[in-house]
């Protein structure tokens, strides 16, 4: 018979070895805790050493910013580069400016020839005679600049001549933009009366309300332009390319348009009075309410504008097309259209009283409910031509 050996542990025993285990349990926690607050810890400086590097590479970035507001403005050819600075007559010929911040300084006869000036702000900076040929403006920001001629302050106590004509008229110099590139940048509101944009790339630039008096716009590009109530009193914009423009509401009395290109130009509602839009394209053009009293129109071609309650009393359509053009209530009174091109043009309840429309084609054109009193009609065709009276085949017509 086998026996069975039962070891007795003392309690004493068992007891320190759940101690032990309790302790070394406890130990583990401690070192898990150690081990986690250091982790934390390297964290936290991690986050705090990329916060450091971050702030101090805005810094140098804002720093590197010509004339940011918050930094050191630097200074270039004794010009502080920062907004409300005084920098006229200073020569800045060809200086990187991107981004500069300038608005609200004074900078007139200031040179900026071929000046890199891509975004920068020059709110209501004063930029009168300034040299800005050839300079860069792509997408700079110069609402409500003075870019116009430029007078001498008057000294204290002295009188000012009456009147809107400034003294140096009729030879008033503004602004050089001679060739600059202001392709989209914002003019609002600026004033550029006699400056010189020849040749000047405003594509979709905003001149809304601009001042552009007796400016020079000679072959310049306003592709998509926006002019609504700009003031182009006496400007010259000669083969200028104004296509796709807005210049609805705009004052373009006595300008020169001569062989410029305004296809599908909007003018609704605009000023046009003894406007010179000779040998210009039209084409597609919004002229609806438009108004074009003593306006030269020879030989400018209107094919499908729409010049619908237009005022053209007394203007001059000479050898004009006006294919397939609507002209639905436009007042032609006294206008002269002699060897004018109005086939399938729309004419009802057109004014036409003593308009000279010798050797004028008229071929489907309506002239429903049409005043044609005192019109001179001599040689005119017209096939199918749809008059007050009905339908004519018999003048002049060719078959």
């Amino acid at each position: 018979m086998l026996s069975a050996r039962l070891e007795v542990i003392p309690r004493q025993t068992v007891k320190s070895g759940r101690q032990a285990e309790r302790a070394g349990a406890r130990g583990d926690r401690i070192l898990y805790l150690h081990a986690m607050r250091l982790l934390a810890r390297v964290f936290c400086l991690s986050l705090l050493s990329v916060a450091l590097f971050g702030s101090a590479a805005g810094a140098n970035a804002q720093a590197a910013t010509p004339g940011f507001g918050g930094a050191q403005p630097r200074t270039v050819n004794g010009c502080k580069i920062k907004h409300h600075t005084v920098c006229h007559h200073k020569d800045l010929h060809g200086k990187d400016l991107h981004g500069a911040v300038l608005h609200h300084s004074v900078l007139h006869h200031i040179n900026l020839r071929k000046a890199n000036l891509r975004r920068a702000d020059l709110r209501y900076a004063d930029l009168r005679k300034a040299d800005l040929r050839g300079a860069d403006l792509r997408g700079a920001n110069l609402k409500g600049a003075k870019l116009h001629y430029y007078t001498s302050p008057k000294k204290k106590g002295a009188r000012t001549s009456g009147g809107n004509t400034p003294g140096c008229a009729p030879y008033c110099q503004g602004a050089n933009l001679t060739g600059v590139d202001l392709s989209y940048a914002i003019l609002t509101g600026a004033n550029l009366s006699y400056a010189n944009l020849y040749g000047t790339n405003l594509i979709g630039a905003n001149l809304k309300g601009a001042t552009l008096i007796r400016a020079i716009l000679i072959g310049a590009t306003l592709t998509g332009a926006t002019l609504t109530g700009a003031n182009l009193t006496k400007a010259n914009l000669a083969t200028g390319i104004l296509t796709s423009a807005i210049l609805t509401n705009a004052n373009l009395t006595g300008a020169t348009l001569y062989g410029a290109d305004l296809t599908k130009a909007n003018l609704a509602t605009g000023i046009l009075t003894s406007a010179i839009l000779t040998k210009a394209n039209l084409t597609k053009a919004k002229l609806i309410g438009v108004d074009l009293t003593y306006a030269n129109l020879a030989g400018a071609n209107l094919t499908k504008a729409n010049l619908t309650s237009a005022t053209l009393t007394g203007a001059t359509l000479a050898g004009a097309n006006l294919t397939s053009g609507i002209l639905w209530g436009a007042n032609l009174t006294t206008g002269i259209l002699y060897r004018a091109n109005l086939t399938n043009a729309n004419l009802t309840s057109a004014t036409l009283i003593g308009a000279n429309l010798t050797s004028a084609t008229l071929t489907g054109a309506t002239l429903i409910r049409a005043n044609l009193n005192q019109a001179d009609l001599t040689s005119a065709q017209g096939c199918s031509t749809v008059t007050p009276s009905g339908t004519l085949n018999g003048l002049g017509c060719l078959n």
